[in-house]
């Protein structure tokens, strides 16, 4: 009868110990999961910049990614492509043409990151109320630490 018991009392003892052992496995995951930003969930970062309502903060948070120095960004929209290696002129540029869509929110419609070595892209289709359906795409390079807007096309 003592034996029953000890092998009882062993069997729950190892079977607690083993719940708490996939416990504390499970906690180290989330932690570490919670802690490490990966490159996708950085470029996530850039996409919600780029959508939701447009207003100048959201607009300076995007050119918070470019660095013409260290990349310049080729910029496709609607049939007409310019190289930009001046930030400055860039920057006013984005300001300008984005203007007439404040306040407009941007609605995503479907999304992608794709993120391989030190490239990256961003697929986005976003529906706004003046702008209409639009898609658009971002390419990235990483730079040091770094993800830089390299590419970006937009069209119908």
């Amino acid at each position: 009868m003592a034996s029953l018991l000890y092998d009882g009392t062993v069997k729950r003892r190892t079977l607690g110990i083993g719940i708490l052992a996939v416990v504390a496995i499970v906690g180290i995951w989330v932690t570490v999961d919670y802690l490490v930003v990966t490159d996708a969930e950085r470029i996530e970062v850039f996409l919600e910049s780029v959508t939701g309502e447009v207003t100048p903060e959201k607009i300076s948070a995007a050119l918070e990614w470019v660095d013409t120095s260290r990349q310049p960004v080729e910029v496709y929209v609607m049939g007409q492509t310019t190289l930009y290696e001046d930030g400055q002129e860039l920057e006013t540029r984005a300001r300008d043409s984005m203007r007439r869509f404040m306040g407009q929110e941007l609605r995503i419609l479907g999304e992608n990151i794709d993120v391989e070595d030190d490239h990256a892209t961003l697929n986005v289709r976003v529906l706004g109320d003046r702008l209409g359906m639009v898609s658009a795409t971002f390419s990235f390079r990483k730079r040091g630490e770094d993800w830089l807007v390299s590419k970006v096309s937009v069209t119908r």
